[in-house]
């Protein structure tokens, strides 16, 4: 217990972390990327998933040590055999340096060994490979004679190249390329730069010259003389080769260029660069350039040779890729890039290969281990801090030295009390291969505990003794007190919600307000219950009629309380509290000692006019409200957000006369209610006017109220609307058995009821004004689906009636067509499936207008007045219902050329499938009914009455490519060609058995319609296949015209005629010479054939003289005739119950 005395001259610095409750638990969020772990290192040649999912091959090739890793890279280079190998020195680098481009000549690996003595896994390998020639590369310092010695005693012929030093073995290395143009220089007392140009040399056959910093040596001037070098590239800056070598070379390599950077990484990009039209970035091996040891050569220079097969680069890094490494290869690496690692995940990380794929790198995770609550001034705590990796670097600063002082001692955070005040303390964890990862802690000031029969026996004591900002922590308990607070950023912590109590019964007394926030801002009130305030045992309401009340009091927030039975109103905020957050609360408003209910779950009332101000912009998130007459109230409010609340109120006697509300809206504005789940009560959301008279009249109407995502299953009404442009979006609304699902007052307007789903109400939707949009709803089981109060038409088109037919389901003046055979469910609410299914019953362009591409049409059967050209720019369906009752009725004059002929008129490359419905052109000047320049599927449709003029008129226009299929349809009264095809166009018309046949009837007047179908174009574009069909009453008074009428006429193109019906026709079949008529093409000679072929087709005729005539068009002359005396209609009868073969008349030339 600390004593009064003793408590005033303690200042108590306290440390929060935010991230964590009292830093118990601080973690840095880790991000999973598929790239495994460094422990757990990725097989060789294990497929990589990158974050684009492109496909990446990713090898790694290393052993235990530099030896073994040489050999792996030999045994995936080299799988089954080679005549030569090149072996050097694998713990030091000058002779071995210039062994690239000569391992290259002689297609051999370059295998490491120690100086003096064969590595045992490099003899298994000349073994595997079959080696009979080996070049060591180096005198008998760098390869011992004991090693040449063992080789030749194996029958292997072994040729050393040595010079005095390491200068005078590049020379010798480089004489034995054979004639070159080209040569690279580097230092002999690095490798870096060498490693970098190695398997380009390798590639081009350029040999790699050593040179001292500031002497050129003679060997390799001699060398550049002799075999006239053009052009010579040095590789490092003058940091490695000093000027004066530069313009030694360059007075014999005139063209002399230096490939250098700021270290050796940038100098890897450098040659990168400088040969980067040449190199393969499909690609591309990695190995490490740098270390401790100043010995990192081996790995890259047993790779080069291999990489120089493929043109590949070899990128060096060490613990890292440099920025401007990775930046320089990802701009040229391709999609499907194969990379190869040299050596293990010690010298390449697999993070390296990560960072090139665009894999995001894991972050470290860190967590505080026993974290003390408070530090005083001049104290010293430390935190232990968790860290995985266990090596990860962690720094940590303050952003006010002042108040405290912090350091990392052996993961620890070390913290030094300075004075009081707020500060962050900023964490800071490093490694290779990890995201800097940073998260911050605060300093706040000091906590005051209360705990009863302690210092602080009271919360209400505590409060008066804090300062603005203080922290008071409520042990567990019951409290009989009531609250005042008027302090800024005082925070009441309980230690759990359902036992740390304030009960404001106070022995039976009448009590005032558990908890009341005067003139305060960011106040926080967490973890209590909150119970029995506001009201007198006998019932009566008492001044302070609330559990928590606040005023003026903004930025606060009431989180995770539990609230019972207390007075009015449970939560009453009111004039001027603007930004307060009431989250995760229970709220319930059954008195604890009676019968009584709550009136107002929360209540959030502006101030009156002229003395007060609005509410604005408060929260009310995740509460269970139950108990109540009103769940939540708004009145004179603006910007408040209702979200993911549970609502259950209801009636009850205590508060008789008033209408159960899960919410209501008073002339409140700019809100957002969203995602809560209100039920038991008569009206689900209730928008309200207040009256002129009203002190809150002054706040408007409810305007700008956005309604969406709630589940409502209430008794009467789910929502009225009041007020004008809010949106009424994606609700699930039931159950209103007395009532509406939406009820939109008379002063609704311009608002949107959009996606809602209104299922077993008495009226889904109650209109009593019209200037709102009502559209992509599922409207559905109600006894009404919309009832519109006035006399002028409400517009309900765009909605789901579910499977009725919604003229049976709505009232007077509601306009319902066109509507949606079905919506997709989606997180946001309905939207018009792909395709979609529309229906109509009144306008066939009005549904078009609002059809997608690939959208299918249902037409009710009606008649359809088409008063322009209806054109086809998109896919679509179009269906009727049947053919004899779903008419399109065209009812104006067409133009008599262009695609203004056309009544439909298919664009081209669009398609139309159009059936079960009749085109009829009674009355009007129709050229085409259809016109068709893209794609058509034409089923069971009629097409009747089609006249422009007394020679012109077709019921179907196909040209320009088109493409057409036409079955079980009737085309008849068209003034001169029934199917017209075209301009390269074809046509399937019918189809293998008769009831997918076409019927075309010539009864128009006595100017009868000329062809039933004709053909006009080149054989290899224009054709159709005719099969299956019913031709009638084909006659002409002139049947030995070529012009004459004929149930089909090919006049150019190709036509497959078979088994068709030709009834009453004095001619069923024409063409001209030069057509093409099943397979024949027609000619002075072969008429008699191409006759035979359509006589063998199955076709069929009801009259006994020839029915297939062709012409010759350059003379009139029939060149397969009809015969002699034949009339228009021959007298002979078919057999009894059938037809016969159409009859060829075979004339002898």
């Amino acid at each position: 217990m600390v004593k009064k005395d003793k408590l005033r001259g303690l200042i108590f610095i306290t440390v929060f972390v935010l991230m964590w409750l009292l830093l118990e638990s601080l973690t840095f969020g880790q991000t999973v990327t598929e790239l495994q772990p460094a422990e757990q290192p990725i097989t060789q040649s294990e497929p990589v998933q990158t974050a684009m999912q492109q496909p990446i091959e990713y090898t790694r090739l290393s052993g235990k040590d530099r030896y073994e890793t040489s050999v792996k890279i030999s045994q995936h280079g080299w799988p089954k055999e080679s005549e030569y190998a090149v072996i050097a020195r694998g713990d030091d680098f000058p002779d071995a340096l210039c062994a690239g481009p000569l391992a290259k000549k002689y297609d051999a690996p370059i295998l490491l060994t120690p100086s003096n003595m064969l590595h045992p896994e490099v003899s298994k390998e000349i073994e595997r490979l079959g080696v009979t020639d080996i070049i060591i590369v180096g005198g008998a310092g760098a390869i011992s004679y004991q090693i040449e010695e063992q080789l030749i005693s194996r029958g292997i012929n072994v040729e050393r190249i040595a010079g005095a030093d390491r200068y005078e073995t590049s020379v010798k290395i480089a004489e034995k390329l054979g004639k070159v143009t080209q040569a690279v220089f580097a230092t002999g007392t690095g490798f870096p730069d060498s490693l970098s140009i190695s398997s380009i040399a390798a590639y081009t056959n350029m040999p790699i010259l050593l040179t001292d910093k500031h002497n050129l040596n003679p060997g390799a001037v001699q060398y550049m003389i002799k075999n006239k070098i053009k052009k010579a590239y040095i590789i490092g800056g003058e940091g490695v080769i000093a000027s004066n070598v530069q313009n030694d070379i360059k007075t014999i390599a005139a063209n002399t260029k230096r490939l250098s950077g700021s270290d050796r990484f940038e100098t890897n990009v450098a040659v990168m660069d400088e040969f980067k039209d040449s190199l393969n970035f499909k690609n591309i091996y990695l190995a490490v350039a740098d270390g401790p040891y100043g010995d990192e050569f081996a790995d890259a220079l047993s790779g080069s040779v291999l990489a120089s097969y493929t043109k590949a680069p070899v990128i060096l890094v060490y613990e890292d890729i440099p920025q401007s490494t990775l930046e320089f290869v990802n701009s040229r690496m391709a999609n499907d890039v194969k990379i190869t690692a040299l050596g293990g995940e010690a010298v390449v990380p697999e993070y390296i290969v990560g960072d090139l794929l665009n894999i995001e790198r894991p972050s470290i995770y860190i967590k505080a281990i026993d974290a003390p609550l408070s530090v005083k001034p001049g104290d010293i705590k430390y935190i232990s801090l968790e860290v995985n990796p266990k090596d990860a670097k962690i720094t940590a600063a303050v952003n006010k030295p002042g108040v405290v002082s912090v350091s990392i001692l052996d993961n620890s955070l070390r913290i030094r009390g300075v004075s009081q005040g707020f500060v962050t303390i900023t964490l800071t964890a490093k490694r290779p291969g990890y995201k800097d990862t940073t998260a911050t802690l605060e300093i706040s000031p000091c906590i005051l505990n209360v705990e009863k029969n302690s210092f602080y026996d009271t919360i209400q004591d505590a409060v008066n003794k804090s300062s603005p900002g203080d922290t008071i922590k409520i042990a567990s308990g019951t409290y009989n007190e009531h609250i005042v607070i008027n302090k800024d950023n005082l925070k009441l912590i309980g230690y759990d919600r359902d036992t740390t109590i304030i009960d404001a019964t106070q022995d039976g007394r009448t009590t005032k307000a558990g908890i009341k926030i005067v003139n305060s801002s960011g106040v926080e009130i967490r973890n209590l219950t909150v119970r029995n305030a506001g009201v007198k045992r006998t019932k009566e309401k008492t001044s302070e009629s609330y559990g928590i009340f606040m005023l003026n009091s903004d930025k606060s927030m009431l989180d995770n309380l539990y609230l019972r039975g207390n007075g009015e109103y449970e939560v009453y905020l009111r004039d001027g509290c603007d930004l307060n957050v009431v989250q995760n609360c229970i709220i319930d408003g059954q008195d604890t000692h009676s019968d009584y209910w709550s009136l107002d779950g929360i209540f959030s009332q502006g101030g009156e006019s002229g003395v007060g101000s609005l509410n604005d912009d408060n929260k009310f998130i995740s509460n269970t409200i139950r108990n109540v007459v009103y769940g939540i109230s708004l009145t004179a409010c603006k910007g408040t957000q209702i979200t993911d609340n549970s609502i259950t109120a209801g009636d009850h006697t205590s508060w008789q006369g008033s209408q159960s509300v899960g919410i209501i809206i008073s002339n409140s504005s700019d809100g957002d209610v969203n995602g809560n789940t209100i039920k038991g009560s008569q009206f689900g959301i209730r928008m309200s006017i207040l009256s002129g008279i009203s002190p809150y009249a002054y706040a408007g109407t409810p305007d700008d109220n956005n309604i969406m995502g709630n589940e409502i299953n209430t008794r009467v009404h789910g929502i009225r609307v009041m007020g004008s442009r809010n949106k009424v979006e994606n609700n699930h609304i039931s159950g209103n058995a007395l009532g509406d699902g939406i009820w939109l007052a008379d002063t609704t307007e311009d608002t949107k009821v959009i996606g809602n789903t209104i299922i077993d109400n008495d009226t889904g939707i109650f209109a009593e004004t019209t200037l709102n949009e009502i559209y992509l709803n599922k409207i559905s089981s109600n006894n009404t689906g919309v009832k519109n109060s006035t006399d002028i038409m409400l517009d309900a088109t765009r909605n789901y009636w579910g499977d009725i037919y919604p003229k049976d389901y709505i009232s007077a003046n509601v306009d319902y067509s066109p509507w949606l055979g079905s919506l997709d469910d989606a997180p946001e609410g309905f939207k018009i499936p792909s395709p979609a299914v529309w229906h109509t019953d009144d306008s066939l362009q009005e549904v078009y207008n609002l059809a997608q591409n690939s959208d299918i049409i249902n037409l009710y059967n009606n008649t359809y007045i088409l008063d322009k050209q209806f054109v086809i720019n998109k896919d679509l369906t179009i269906k009727g219902m049947s053919r004899g009752s779903t008419i399109i009725k065209i009812n104006y004059d067409t133009d008599n050329s262009g695609d203004g002929r056309g009544v439909i008129f298919v664009e081209q490359g669009k398609t139309l499938s159009v059936s079960n419905l009749t085109i009829d052109g009674t009355g009007h000047k129709v050229m085409e009914a259809l016109r068709i320049s893209g794609y058509a599927n034409i089923n069971n449709i009629r097409i009747k009455s089609i006249a422009y003029d007394i020679e012109n008129g077709w019921g179907i226009y196909a040209f320009n490519n088109a493409d057409i299929n036409i079955r079980d349809s009737y085309i008849s009264e068209v003034k001169k060609v029934g199917i017209g095809i075209y301009d390269n166009a074809q046509a399937t018309i019918g189809g293998e058995g008769t009831a997918d046949g076409n019927t075309f009837g010539g009864e128009l007047d006595s100017a009868a319609i000329q062809y039933a179908v004709h053909v006009k174009g080149s054989r290899s574009n224009s054709r159709i296949l005719l099969t299956g069909n019913t031709i009638n009453n084909f006659t002409s008074q002139n049947n030995d015209e070529i012009y004459s009428t004929a149930g089909v006429f090919v006049e150019e193109g190709s036509a497959e005629i078979k088994s068709n019906k030709f009834n009453g026709c004095s001619k069923g079949i024409q063409a001209l010479i030069g057509a093409w008529v099943n397979g024949s093409r027609i000619n002075e000679s072969n008429a008699k054939k191409a006759g035979q072929a359509v006589d063998t087709a199955n076709n069929y005729t009801n009259t006994g003289f020839a029915n297939v005539v062709f012409y010759n068009k350059s003379n009139g002359r029939q060149i397969y005739p009809r015969p002699e005396g034949a009339s228009a209609f021959d007298t002979e009868q078919p057999p009894e119950g059938g037809i016969i073969p159409m009859q060829i008349y075979l004339q002898e030339q």
